[in-house]
């Protein structure tokens, strides 16, 4: 029960966030990617020692999973938003908070509905850039977190 409530916070917080982000920016779009993939691989160290150090690593480690995956994909949806804003032919259609989060996770899960699609090169290209770092996101993240909980758990 408090490895769902931590997460459905972790969620909330990463959501609320962003939420209160403006679409318009004075930095460029490229120095909030940075920071948005800084914020990842942050996220991720922090989690890998939380989960070293956790009483319970395989609880820990699905909380900080939740949490590196919450700031991944708002970390691009937040992009996307000023990319949007910027320029209104990024995208098919103009991004506003919920399409510009829609269209994150839609590309996180690989679904693409193909309802808003990226149309400048610049777009297609931080797309790419989050479906690479997706796949490593879900799957070196995960790995690693979850190898440190096994060894965590052998290691009481």
């Amino acid at each position: 029960m408090g490895t769902s409530l931590t997460s459905i916070c972790l969620i909330a917080l990463a959501l609320g966030a962003y939420a209160l982000s403006p679409s318009t920016v004075n930095s460029s779009t490229a120095l909030r990617l940075v920071i948005a993939l800084l914020l990842v691989t942050g996220a991720i160290a922090f989690a890998l020692r939380s989960v070293l150090r956790s009483p319970y690593p395989i609880l820990r480690a699905v909380e900080m999973l939740t949490a590196v995956v919450s700031v991944s994909i708002v970390g691009f949806a937040s992009v996307y938003l000023v990319m949007s804003t910027a320029d209104g032919n990024a995208f098919s259609e103009p991004l506003g908070h919920t399409a510009a989060l829609y269209f994150a996770m839609t590309t996180a899960t690989t679904i693409g509905f193909g309802d808003i699609t990226p149309k400048t090169n610049s777009a297609r290209t931080i797309v790419m850039v989050q479906m690479a770092t997706n796949v490593l996101v879900i799957g070196v993240a995960a790995r690693a977190m979850l190898g440190a909980a096994k060894h965590r758990s052998h290691a009481n």
